[in-house]
């Protein structure tokens, strides 16, 4: 009987079907040992002892299918936590190659914005020189008008005292 308990008692074992068949077995081996009993000492002897033998069965089966259904149960437990496990490894190594390429984007996207402020600095003092010459350039046609308009009256001024002075005509025949 000893080694029925261990074996029956046992953990870690996968499978119960082997304590349903256990319990078969020790119903029948108990059956046995008790008609050597009715018929060594009549049917008196084990009558009240078999509706306790067969209460100790039943509960023993009804056990034998709790521990089955404990045993499917954690069976979907371990794989509910394996896949659980997986899809956290999985989420893990993407939230990592997300912030990777997130950091990856703000180190390009400060690089750029450093070259943007470079070129508007170089386009700025460009259009500082621009903006200089153009004004070199508005002072320089502001004075050309003014000489122009100077050169203009002055030749005005010529012209008149031209048609002042009195000219041979003789003269200016060929």
């Amino acid at each position: 009987m000893d080694d029925l308990e261990e074996t029956f008692g046992g953990y870690g074992d996968p499978n119960p079907a082997p304590y349903e068949e256990l319990v078969s077995v020790m119903a029948g081996s108990l059956y046995s040992e008790l008609e050597k009993l009715v018929g060594a000492h009549g049917p008196g002897t084990v009558s009240g002892l078999l509706p306790q033998l067969v209460s100790v069965l039943e509960s023993l089966q009804g056990a034998c299918e709790q521990v089955r259904e404990r045993d499917q149960a954690l069976e979907r437990l371990r794989d509910d936590r394996l896949r659980l496990l997986e899809q956290y490894e999985r989420e893990r190594a993407g939230r990592k190659r997300a912030e990777e390429r997130f950091m990856e984007l703000e180190d390009t996207m400060e690089q750029e914005h450093k070259a943007h402020l470079v070129a508007v600095s170089r386009l700025e003092g460009h259009s500082r020189a621009l903006e200089g010459k153009a004004r070199s350039y508005a002072d320089q046609v502001a004075s050309l008008e003014e000489q122009k308009s100077s050169l203009l009256k002055e030749l005005s001024t010529l012209g008149q005292s031209h048609t002042k002075v009195p000219w041979p005509s003789s003269s200016l025949s060929w």
